[in-house]
This record gives structure tokens, sequence and C-alpha cells, in this order.
């Protein structure tokens, strides 16, 4: 009886971690923004800089 229980757990484990691979991309975007100049620009990417995976546009 022991290792039907087994191998229900390891589905269950390989499912979930299956299922924390196919996160969805999340994006966030912020309007109204004051850009006037490359020190604006430069403000925001320094900003940035410690979100993994962040990137800004213009």
């Amino acid at each position: 009886m022991r290792l039907p229980k087994g191998l229900m757990m390891l589905g269950v484990v390989g499912l979930l971690v299956a299922a924390g691979m196919a996160l969805p991309e999340t994006k966030v975007e912020v309007k109204g923004v004051h850009l006037c100049c490359k020190a604006c620009v430069k403000g925001v990417d320094t900003a940035l800089k410690g979100v993994a995976g962040a990137k800004g546009t213009c």
C-alpha cells in the first residue's frame, strides 16, 4: 500500500513543478510619466536596474 501513495505524491509534486514553470508574463504599463529630457529618462533607467526583467520604453 506504500507504493501507490508514493506514486501519487510524486505525481502531485510533478504537477506543481510543471504549473510553476508555466507562469504567464506580467506587463505593467505606467502612463503620464514626466520624461522631458535625457536626465529624466536616465532616472527611470536607474530605477528599473534593480527590477529583474524590467525594461523601460518611451
